[in-house]
């Protein structure tokens, strides 16, 4: 368990402690935003954060004992009310609750807000378990009717608004810049804004909540994975990189770094029509004259093939029945370094054409593994981070965070970074 009294100050240097600050309540009916009934926490024996632009809704469990100090605004007439921590509908813990969890090191003044969210289950015991869902929860809880858009197709400036009416969120600035368009959209039945967003994915769309002045809004756009950056759903974020020394800043290494062959770079161009056809193709350096781009494993799928249920990823991905050329001419690219491109309602040529352009824009650098740095940048996905490396510098350079697990309790307060994608070497 950790807490910070006035002796703690007088004793110990500010930036060795640990300090979190917990506030649960009842949701605001006026401001999703808004905790009201509040009570605050701040004892914890240890919490775990998930935070990756590649999931719509992130994730947060939080370990109490049953012996926590909390301060509560509740009061009866008599200036006091005595309620259960857990075990019946009038807990303070318990599904449907508001939770906001701020961490740092030192004084409260350091606090910064890490989650922010809704209880979703407890899990009884000593200590007990709280599970948590980012604001993303609230598009799980959002019914809608049948949806069907245009044939035409349907532009997400448009569209996405209308689903969030509500919900209090409100879609990202840097998504309204982009102005995508995407196929129709067909919901023969009642479903969740989650849904649909979840759905995104197969047109290569990512959907996260991002706070944008302090507040979560929906972004939406494509990963860094793709080279169609105007659509980058981080296009936006600060060009600072946050400076992280190994000799300083990192508790562990689990980092490899090796420089690809060119000649292994790929390059998969994607248009996605009105009608949700697509045609996928590949680029990469032909093998007999590297000045010169080959297309290779042309594939068209159907709209009826993406509809089909019984169709799996893999076969989505894979599907050589309508292949160009046959079956038996497929490229195995399992030794490629791989990244996509993207375009909406274009013939082959324009995409193979628009896709060699971008081709010299594909990372020459493979990267597995992850680090595991001290809490005191207080990251989260989406940033870019310079890393220093003394000892091995071809690690140098600035890279994207797609996700980050933060832990805080009794092995201290620390931050595991997925960086799959490097920007650059300085």
């Amino acid at each position: 368990m950790y807490s910070i009294t006035k002796l703690d100050i007088m004793e110990i240097h500010g930036l060795s402690m640990l300090n979190c600050l917990i506030t649960i309540g009842d949701e605001d009916p006026n401001d999703t935003l808004h905790i009201l009934n509040k009570i605050t926490v701040n004892e914890v024996v240890n919490l775990q954060i998930k935070d990756s632009y590649q999931t719509l809704i992130n994730t947060a469990t939080v370990e109490f004992t049953r012996q926590i100090t909390i301060k509560s605004s509740l009061k009866d007439e008599f200036g006091t009310r005595e309620v259960k921590l857990v075990g019946d509908k009038d807990s303070l813990f318990k599904r449907g609750k508001r939770i906001n969890i701020k961490l740092c090191y030192g004084i409260d003044e350091n606090l910064k807000t890490m989650f922010d969210g809704y209880i979703t289950s407890i899990i009884s015991g000593n200590p007990f378990t709280l599970e948590c869902e980012d604001m993303g929860y609230i598009l799980k809880q959002t019914a809608l009717d049948p949806i069907e858009t245009s044939a035409k197709g349907t532009k997400i400036n448009e569209f996405v608004p209308k689903i969030l009416k509500g919900t209090g969120i409100k879609l990202h600035p840097s998504t309204k810049e982009m102005n995508m368009e995407i196929g129709q959209i067909i919901y023969p039945q009642s479903c969740t804004v989650a849904d649909i967003l979840n759905r995104f994915k197969k047109w290569g769309i990512m959907c996260y909540m991002r706070n944008y002045n302090g507040v979560p809004h929906l972004a939406i756009g494509r990963t860094f994975f793709s080279v169609n950056t105007s659509e980058s759903l981080l296009k936006d974020m600060p060009d600072t990189p946050y400076d992280i020394e190994f000799d300083e800043n990192v508790a562990e290494d689990n980092l490899s770094i090796h420089k690809l062959d060119p000649a292994l770079m790929a390059l998969e161009a994607i248009a996605m029509y009105p009608d949700n056809s697509m045609f996928k193709a590949t680029i990469r350096r032909d093998p007999k004259d590297t000045s010169k781009f080959q297309v290779i494993n042309e594939t068209k799928i159907s709209k009826n093939q993406l509809k089909n249920t019984l169709l799996s990823e893999y076969d989505k991905n894979n599907n050589l029945t309508n292949q160009y050329g046959g079956k038996n001419t497929k490229i195995d690219l399992s030794a490629y370094n791989i990244r996509t491109f993207h375009e909406y309602n274009v013939n082959r040529n324009t995409l193979i054409k628009n896709a060699e352009a971008k081709f010299g824009e594909i990372s020459q650098t493979g990267i597995d593994g992850d680090i595991t740095i001290f809490g005191d940048f207080g990251l989260q996905a989406g940033c870019k981070v310079r890393l220093t490396d003394n000892l091995n510098p071809e690690r140098n350079g600035t890279y994207v965070v797609s996700e980050v697990i933060t832990t805080f309790g009794v092995r201290g307060y620390r931050q595991k970074l997925k960086i799959p994608y490097k920007l650059s070497d300085k």
